[in-house]
C-alpha cells in the first residue's frame, strides 16, 4: 500500500521490542529489531562477520540472530560469536537463537546507536513471539533525487485518509533533524541561563576577593603612590590581577568541560571535533568578566589618598 505512493520504491516493515539475552555467564539487555532482508539495503548496513537475514531464514521463521558490534562484545568477549547459541527472553517467553552474523560498527545517528541492537527475521518475531501481524513501523526507500519532504507530506495525507489523525507518525531525515535542532536549542537556552547565573555569582565573588585584596594592600598602594605611581597604573595592576584570576578559572573550567564532552561523545559513539574559536572565545570572555567585575575594586584602589593609605593599619 505504501509502496504505491509516488516516489516510494519499497516499504520494509519493522517491529521493535525490548529483549534480554544470555550467553553463559554474560548477559545483555536492550532492543531487538524484527526485520526483512531488505532492511540492510534500506539503511546501507552490512555485516562485518557472518551473514544478514536471508529470504529463506525469514520465510521459515528461523531462530537466527544478528548482533550489533557492541552486543557481540558484551556477550562474547572472546570474539568467537558466529555459530554459537544464546537465550533470548522476549515478552513472556524465551527461545534459543543461533548467532549467524555481527553487524559492522556504525556511527550513532541522533542519539541512536546501531551497534547496541540485535536483529531477527521478521516472521520469527511475528510467529514465535507476538502472534500478531501488526506492524510497528515501515522503513521507506525513495527514488534517487526524490523530494523527501514532498513524499513525507503525501504519505501523511495518504495515511490520514485511511487511519485518521494522531494514529501514526511520519519521520524523515528533515523532521528528525528539526526535532534534534529543537532539543538542542532548548538545551542551549537552559545552559545559557545556568552559565549566566554562574558568571554573575563568580563575578561577584571575584569583586569581593579584589576588594579584600585592596584592603589588605592599602599600605602597599600608599607606598606606590608616594613613589610616583599614577592612578592609571594602580588601576591597571589590579585589573590585570582580576583578569588573571578569571582566566585561570576559565581555563580550568574549559579543560574540565572538554574532558566531560569527550567522555559524553564517546559514550554516544559520536566524533569529537573541538572548536578552536570557541576555546579562544571562552578564555577571552573569562578575562573580560575579570575586567568588568574587577573594575570597581581597581578604581577604588587608584583613588586612595596616599597619606591615608600610608597610615592605614
Amino acid at each position: 500500500m505504501l509502496a504505491n505512493v509516488d516516489g516510494v520504491e519499497y516499504a520494509v516493515p519493522i517491529n521493535n521490542s525490548n529483549v534480554y539475552i544470555r550467553s553463559g555467564s554474560n548477559s545483555w539487555n536492550g532492543s531487538a529489531n524484527a526485520v526483512f532482508p531488505e532492511y540492510a539495503e534500506v539503511f546501507d548496513y552490512d555485516t562485518a562477520e557472518g551473514s544478514f537475514i536471508s529470504t529463506d531464514m525469514n520465510q521459515s521463521a528461523d531462530m537466527t540472530l544478528i548482533l550489533g558490534s557492541e552486543v557481540a562484545d558484551e556477550l562474547f568477549p572472546d570474539g568467537d560469536a558466529i555459530g554459537r547459541y544464546v537465550r533470548v527472553f522476549l515478552g513472556r517467553g524465551s527461545r534459543s537463537f543461533k548467532v549467524v552474523g555481527i553487524m559492522e560498527t556504525r556511527t550513532a545517528s541522533f542519539g541512536q546507536s546501531f551497534d547496541s541492537v540485535v536483529y531477527m527475521p521478521y516472521n520469527t518475531y511475528a510467529q514465535r513471539f507476538s502472534g500478531s501481524d501488526i506492524v510497528g513501523a515501515f522503513a521507506l526507500g525513495t527514488a534517487e533525487g526524490a523530494d523527501v519532504l514532498a513524499i513525507a507530506d503525501e504519505l501523511e495525507a495518504f495515511l490520514t485518509s485511511r487511519l485518521g489523525e494522531d494514529s501514526f507518525r511520519v519521520m524523515s531525515p528533515a523532521t528528525i533533524a528539526e526535532a534534534a535542532s529543537s532539543v538542542t536549542e532548548t538545551l542551549q537556552l537552559v545552559l545559557a541561563g545556568i552559565a549566566a547565573i554562574s558568571l554573575l555569582v563568580g563575578g561577584i565573588g571575584i569583586m569581593n576577593i579584589m576588594l579584600v585584596a585592596v584592603a589588605e594592600r592599602t599600605r602597599e598602594i600608599g607606598v606606590r603612590k608616594a613613589l610616583g605611581a599614577s592612578p592609571a597604573f594602580i588601576r591597571s595592576q589590579f585589573l590585570m590581577e582580576s583578569a588573571s584570576l578569571t582566566m585561570i578559572g576559565g581555563i580550568i573550567g574549559m579543560l574540565l568541560g572538554l574532558g566531560i564532552s569527550v567522555f559524553a561523545v564517546n559514550a554516544f559513539g559520536w566524533e569529537f571535533i573541538p572548536s578552536l574559536s570557541a576555546i579562544v572565545l571562552a578564555v577571552a570572555f573569562s578575562a573580560a568578566i575579570g575586567i568588568f567585575f574587577g573594575y570597581y575594586p581597581a578604581h577604588r584602589a587608584s583613588t586612595l589618598d596616599p597619606i591615608i593609605a600610608l597610615n592605614y593599619e
